[in-house]
């Protein structure tokens, strides 16, 4: 992203060197601003190698001004064209030039943040990841205090369903039942509590089906929750695990799914590896008329952490085939999140 300053991921604690800035010219009549006049924002040469333009509006302001965000492209000089057509038909444009550094990186995380009509007992998200990556975890469903997904951690034969439950203050979750082949271990890093494993080697292309429940323990402050897992090759459907959550949950209002890059880094943003997943059929079994409805409403957001060198743009979210589509790492960049003054997640509806 074009900042005014260069982004230095060695600072791990108050870093301050990412500091996004649009580009913004001024359009003049006489000298006087022209205001409602189009510009058009174009990156000069072709595949990517000067970027991509996002402008805040398609026209000036009162004061004749227009601006874009400039996400940056491959090349080490870069160019941004701002043009205009004059009323004769004639054309006038300013090029804006830029230089761009790379720093090794992962590709950011990012997020679909399901807005289902009302408060649910049981959810259920179909996942089909689009290409294979090492260190890849395509969450399914995250509800409070728990999450479930498949991974990929060779990019090859070597994957993963996997159903964490979060520890509540300090007490961890109880293993109550876990279907064939699955081992549960305590885990630590991002929190603690307990993880349900159970090796399955994701395929690109291929559809995933999970299902997640609340069911509260009677006359105790405990929640059991429950994860079903469907290789829809085969239609088999199987319990992942049920886990005893250590603390009172009659029903969530929301649901998430992710897809993470959790540890390998590429030479640049634009060079860590694509990973893509579409999600959709989604259902929400809903509390207070036990029916299930469907969930056709997301919003997106980004992780967005200088700290943690998670400054990257390039990702995009989409509706493809009648389903939610998230992308991050090369070269498919979409409208960037978490900018100064910008949006922090935008909405999402499948027909």
């Amino acid at each position: 992203m074009f900042s005014s300053t260069l982004y230095d991921p060695a600072i791990t604690s108050n870093n301050r060197t990412h500091n996004p800035v649009m580009l913004t010219v001024k359009v003049t009549n006489n000298g006087r601003p022209v205001a409602g006049c189009d510009v058009a924002w174009q990156p000069r040469g072709a595949g990517g190698a000067s970027g991509w333009l996002f402008p805040a509006s398609a026209s000036t302001d009162a004061n004749g001004i227009a601006s874009a965000w400039w996400v940056a492209g491959s090349g080490a000089a870069q160019t941004a064209v701002a043009s205009i057509r004059r009323f004769d038909g004639t054309t006038q444009g300013v090029a804006i030039g830029g230089s761009a550094q790379p720093h090794a990186t992962r590709a950011n995380s990012i997020h679909l943040n399901y807005e289902p009509a009302s408060d649910w007992t049981a959810f259920r998200v179909d996942v089909t990841p689009e290409a294979l990556a090492p260190t890849t975890y395509w969450e399914a469903i995250g509800w409070p205090g728990a999450y479930t997904g498949i991974q990929s951690i060779d990019g090859k034969q070597n994957g993963l369903v996997l159903f964490s439950v979060w520890d509540v203050n300090g007490k961890s979750p109880q293993i109550i039942a876990k279907g064939p082949g699955v081992d549960c271990t305590q885990f630590g890093g991002e929190g603690t509590g307990y993880k349900c494993a159970k090796r399955h080697a994701p395929v690109a292309g291929r559809t995933y089906r999970f299902m997640a429940s609340i069911a509260p323990v009677a006359g105790q402050n405990q929640t059991d929750y429950s994860v079903w897992f469907t290789d829809t090759s085969t239609n088999a459907r199987e319990l992942i695990a049920t886990l005893r959550y250590q603390k009172a949950v009659q029903s969530a209002n929301y649901a998430n799914s992710f897809v993470e890059d959790w540890a390998t880094q590429g030479a640049s943003c634009l060079g860590a590896t694509q990973r893509a997943g579409q999600y959709g059929n989604v259902w929400a079994l809903d509390r207070a008329s036990a029916q299930w409805r469907t969930v056709k409403r997301a919003s997106t957001s980004a992780v967005y952490t200088p700290d943690h060198n998670e400054v990257c743009s390039n990702y995009q979210f989409s509706v493809v085939n009648g389903r939610f589509r998230m992308s991050t790492g090369g070269h498919a960049v979409g409208q960037p999140l978490n900018l100064p003054n910008g949006p922090k997640s935008f909405p999402l509806t499948l027909p």
